[in-house]
């Protein structure tokens, strides 16, 4: 892979990424599931963000999540 690709591919993921904090900013959402490009240095990278800690139980029962985030322990 060329470095330009490699380049623009992390370009994209980065607007990905700001793009879905901006909708959570916007719309107060609760959890932000951010997948980003393949092929980058966030490879099979899969990000989900909790911001109320009271809802990982209702996302466990959801099938959301499938164990209580790490973080927040």
């Amino acid at each position: 892979m060329e470095l330009k690709e490699i380049f623009l591919q992390e370009i994209l993921a980065l607007i990905q990424y700001s793009v879905s904090m901006v909708i959570y900013h916007k719309f107060n959402l609760q959890v932000v599931v951010i997948s980003v490009v393949k092929g980058t240095i966030f490879q099979q990278l899969f990000v989900v963000e909790i911001f109320k800690k009271k809802n990982w139980q209702k996302l466990i029962l959801e099938g959301v999540l499938d164990k209580p985030p790490e973080f927040l322990d």
